[in-house]
């Protein structure tokens, strides 16, 4: 419970303890007939002041403890330029709210700011820039921040964003998660990340195609940083093993279902000549590019990136994906089951990592407090132990996985 103590409550409060004071003077002065009233009405006053300038401290105290409280900022995307909810953004948002169901207590310790970044960052100039700053400036420590498309450029602005600003503390803290791009910076002192990367992701499936004997290998996958770095490492990785690389499709995330059906129905012949498909997109992209395939009776089998493992993403397109052969991944679990988590942690890969990055990030505050040492050497300490993970010494995390 916060307590709120302006003027005119410290005003009124005292005008109250005046007149119960006047009330108990008086009282007092009938009932022992003492005749010189002023004395005792002088202590009441003089009482009333001392209690004055107590409630004023507590309130102050107060005051301090809630301003004090660790201030944890959270960037991720919530509105598109249509003002439409963007997919991601809304599986964010429901690890978000898992995780404060799992521990409302942490509200008594630390205070959450929520910044809609829509997907932009335009540099040290850009409106997010600007309320980074400020935040910064107002003492506020830690920063998350979700999507590659966000997360590389401020990795990389992070440093000149601190020294742009009038604050001359320690560096606040920088963490990217739900996003999986290889040009996501990271440094061993106040830039991490921790989520499954593209990199290590599409070479992990590269592998398991080549183990499964597929030679030929088309693409499909979303314009961008994530889909670009998906399809470099994976190509890279599957021509070293042997294997052929055909052409395919690069897809913006803006299209509609029925320019998607048309891109791949133009190149039907280069899917069609493929033992395998490579797949990474997200959100409803992913529903957009199993519906098309399906439409252009190209059934042909599909590697896909994590994303198209997430339930809610799935529903609509479960029908399809059964009557297709799919193989994707998942990261390595230590238990499958856990009181201690939520469902989405199991299930929704990025509602799930929204939800660890937070548990992480407060258990690595806790332990450094604890352990007086640096925050990196506490980020690096293997916890929360849910799932397996090898820590990089650049700061990132690679998260170990599992073949669907």
């Amino acid at each position: 419970m916060d307590f709120i103590f302006n003027n005119s409550a410290l005003f009124a409060f005292g005008s109250f303890t005046i007149a119960l004071l006047t009330v108990v003077v008086k009282f007092w002065s009938n009932w022992t007939e003492i005749k010189n009233i002023k004395i005792m009405s002088g202590l009441g006053i003089t009482l009333t002041f001392l209690f004055l300038i107590a409630a004023g401290l507590l309130g102050y105290s107060l005051k301090k403890l809630t301003i004090e409280k660790k201030r944890i900022v959270i960037l991720l995307p919530c509105n598109n330029e249509l003002g439409d909810a963007w997919d991601d953004g809304v599986r964010q948002i429901l690890g978000i709210t898992e995780f404060f169901r799992f521990h409302h207590s942490y509200t008594k310790e630390y205070e959450f700011r929520f910044v809609d970044h829509s997907m932009q960052y335009d540099g040290l100039n850009s409106k997010l820039a600007e309320e980074i700053i400020e935040e910064i400036e107002n003492g506020t420590k830690y920063f998350i921040c979700t999507m590659s498309k966000v997360s590389v450029p401020l990795s990389k602005d992070f440093e000149r964003i601190i020294k742009s600003s009038k604050y001359k503390g320690e560096k606040p803290i920088l963490l990217s998660t739900v996003a999986s791009s290889p040009n996501v910076s990271t440094n061993t002192e106040n830039i991490f990340r921790y989520y499954i990367r593209s990199s290590y992701e599409s070479k992990f499936l590269a592998k398991k195609g080549i183990e499964n004997n597929y030679k030929k290998s088309s693409f499909i996958v979303v314009s961008g940083d994530y889909g670009d770095g998906a399809i470099k490492t994976f190509s890279k990785e599957w021509e070293a093993n042997k294997g052929i690389i055909q052409s395919g499709l690069k897809l913006n995330d803006k299209l509609d279902y029925e320019m998607v059906r048309k891109e791949v129905q133009q190149h039907s012949h280069i899917f069609k000549e493929s033992d395998v498909i490579f797949l990474a997109h997200y959100g409803s992209g992913v529903q957009k590019v199993v519906k098309a395939l399906h439409a252009c009776k190209i059934n042909k089998p599909i590697i896909a990136t994590h994303t198209i493992t997430i339930p809610e993403w799935r529903k609509p397109i479960e029908h399809l994906l059964e009557e297709m052969e799919v193989h994707s991944c998942l990261p390595k679990f230590l238990t499958q089951k856990s009181s201690q988590y939520p469902k989405v942690v199991f299930e929704d890969m990025i509602g799930g990592f929204m939800y660890l990055t937070l548990d992480k990030l407060i258990r690595t505050i806790d332990n450094q407090k604890l352990k007086k040492g640096s925050f990196s050497e506490s980020w690096e300490q293997e916890f929360p132990k849910i799932i397996e993970t090898q820590y990089q010494t650049d700061g990132d995390y690679e998260i170990l996985l599992n073949y669907q």
